[in-house]
């Protein structure tokens, strides 16, 4: 029987309880309205991948969610007392949309219903 093969760069946080204590040290030590992912990031001493490759590990998972939502909170906080183009920036790369979508089915559908009105009136003029 063959060993697996164990090698790869060690984890930056030996575990969970380590991550969520630096986590909640850059919340507690930064001003709200300035939290950001690249802040979180340095203050925990890794980079977004690696930030992004915990979220995928059993148990980081809904810590790291839980400190990305805290920050994209922050950012809506922030357009919603200054409505700066930063903060709608910041809030797409969250996954945040800003774009109209238009149900054409239900324009077809009003086309149609103008068109019989319009059909009815004339028929009611001629009579």
């Amino acid at each position: 029987m063959t060993k697996p093969i164990v090698g790869g760069r060690p984890l930056k946080f030996e575990n969970i309880k380590e991550m969520i204590s630096r986590i909640n040290k850059y919340f507690e030590e930064t001003e709200a309205m300035e939290f950001t992912i690249t802040g979180l990031c340095l203050s925990i001493g890794t980079n977004k991948q690696v930030l992004l490759d915990y979220q995928k590990r059993p148990g980081y998972k809904e810590i790291v969610e839980e400190a990305k939502l805290i920050v994209e909170n922050s950012y809506e906080l922030s357009l919603r007392n200054n409505g700066k183009a930063g903060d709608i920036f910041a809030l797409k790369n969250f996954g945040w949309k800003d774009q109209q979508q238009i149900d054409h089915g239900i324009t077809e559908k009003l086309a149609d219903h103008s068109e019989r009105l319009a059909a009815a009136r004339n028929r009611k003029a001629k009579e």
